[in-house]
């Protein structure tokens, strides 16, 4: 299963008599809307296609090169997530008193080498947008937040053979016409409402209809192109497309979150991704 995982340092909770704790208000953390980005688990993913069978695919992630989003454009607010990183070193010379000097300065006694850290995107290949706040308190409180597929960019693990002169790479994006807005389910175990679980649905016993108002899933319309391998991935290069599928993604394993304390407006749906990229079907 692909995961997001996250260590986070919880600030700490004072901890009160039981008694106490029955007279005690529970505490609301709110989840705010937003996106979350994740990178796929290439072995849990795969798109089938008459005639030719099941495809493994990758994530075909941002950042490139290529660029993923020459092909598939990322929606305007989704901002990517970055990390400090080390990025490159500067050196700078110092004379006996500590002062930096030039290097050809005839002061010059000690060479300093330091880190130059800068913010660096940290691959994605599938952004998932949520679209409403939430609260969320108690142990057993629940909160249902409508969701919507915002990115997908994925690629064959390998090129393959449909009869063309040359080998093709297979990309699978979104359809550009919109998106069905899905559900997804959050369920404290917590007092505080900061941890639990989160399902998007049960296959079988979840209603995948989504004007069910006890529908829980994913909706995806994707297109599949093909590009002549080795070409540059842009629409200019598609020689063959298959568009406007649509599905529903729902998965029988419960996720987990994680609310950072004191900002309950970051929540990161742990498991959320890997949930909906296992199969692929045309």
């Amino acid at each position: 299963m692909r995961t997001k995982f996250l260590s986070l340092l919880m600030v700490p909770v004072l901890v009160i008599a039981a008694a106490m704790l029955i007279t005690q208000p529970a505490l609301a953390v709110t989840v705010s809307g937003g996106y979350d980005f994740f990178l796929t688990n290439m072995q849990l993913s795969e798109v089938t296609i008459p005639g030719i069978g099941s495809i493994p695919l990758q994530g075909f992630a941002v950042p490139g090169p290529p660029d993923p989003m020459a092909l598939f454009p990322l929606p305007e607010g989704a901002k990517p997530p970055t990390t400090k990183q080390v990025v490159g070193f500067q050196v700078t010379w110092h004379d006996p008193h500590g002062t930096v000097v030039g290097p050809e300065s005839h002061h010059a006694v000690t060479q300093v080498v330091e880190p130059v850290w800068g913010d660096v995107i940290s691959p994605f290949d599938t952004v998932v947008r949520r679209k409403a706040d939430a609260d969320i308190s108690g142990v057993g409180g629940e909160a249902t937040i409508p969701i919507e597929i915002a990115w997908l960019s994925l690629k064959s693990a390998n090129p393959i053979d449909i009869g063309l002169p040359s080998l093709v790479d297979v990309y699978v994006g979104l359809n550009p016409g919109g998106q069905i807005e899905g559900k997804t389910q959050l369920v404290s175990t917590t007092s505080l409402g900061d941890a639990g679980t989160i399902g998007i649905g049960i296959p079988g016993l979840t209603p995948i209809d989504p004007a069910n108002q006890d529908f829980l899933g994913l909706p995806v319309t994707y297109d599949v192109v093909f590009i002549p391998h080795g070409m540059d991935p842009i629409v200019d290069n598609v020689v063959y497309r298959i568009d406007d599928i649509t599905t529903i993604f729902q998965n029988p394993s419960l996720g987990n979150y994680i609310n950072i304390i004191p900002e309950p407006a970051t929540l990161l749906l742990l498991t959320l991704g890997g949930l909906f990229l296992r199969k692929r079907k045309v």
